[in-house]
């Protein structure tokens, strides 16, 4: 399974006890840009979006990704068959996101714009990422897109967490070198 980046806060095991709850990484390093806007948001800063934000990644949501290792699992690849899927459901760019967490911000009351600033990142901004995830799909995964409904449960659960932001890590410090 190739990866994309992850994004959500519960699972239907994790609605159960916040004990179970999953980790939510909105650092520079080691977060998601979806997480890191989140939290940005909900301290009233302006998204910090690298470069010209043309950045394209593959995502997923965490309820996904649980459903494509069952997926995968239950349908193991024939004897020396070689199988990779890519578990992703919908490629976006990073202003696609800031765009997304800017208007479901705005449906619970936070007024928010997004910044542009000199990406700290070394990559490439506009490359080619056509991947494809048909196989998944074929067997069986109906993915769950971005949406406000998801973008409003994860604004709401950080909100609810605020006070523990650490706006140091939150805002971009580290310049990556080649």
């Amino acid at each position: 399974l190739n990866q994309g980046v992850v994004y959500g806060v519960d699972t239907n095991e994790t609605k159960l006890d916040e004990k179970f709850s999953t980790s939510f990484h909105y650092d520079e390093v080691f977060g998601t840009v979806i997480n890191r806007f989140i939290c940005q948001s909900v301290i009233g800063k302006d998204l910090t979006v690298y470069g010209n934000g043309s950045q394209t990644r593959g995502y997923l949501n965490i309820i996904d990704t649980i459903k494509c290792i069952e997926i995968a699992a239950n349908n193991p690849a024939k004897k020396s068959e070689f199988r990779v899927f890519n578990q992703y459901t919908e490629v976006l760019s990073i202003n696609d996101i800031a765009e997304k967490v800017i208007k479901a911000s705005s449906l619970n009351g936070i007024k928010i714009n997004h910044t542009n600033i000199k990406n700290p990142r070394v990559e490439e901004e506009d490359h080619y990422y056509k991947p494809s995830n048909t196989s998944l799909i074929s067997l069986g995964l109906n993915p769950i897109k971005i949406n406000d409904d998801i973008l409003t449960e994860m604004i709401k659960k950080v909100l609810k967490h605020k006070d523990r932001i650490l706006t140091n890590t939150v805002m971009p410090n580290i310049k990556w070198e080649k």
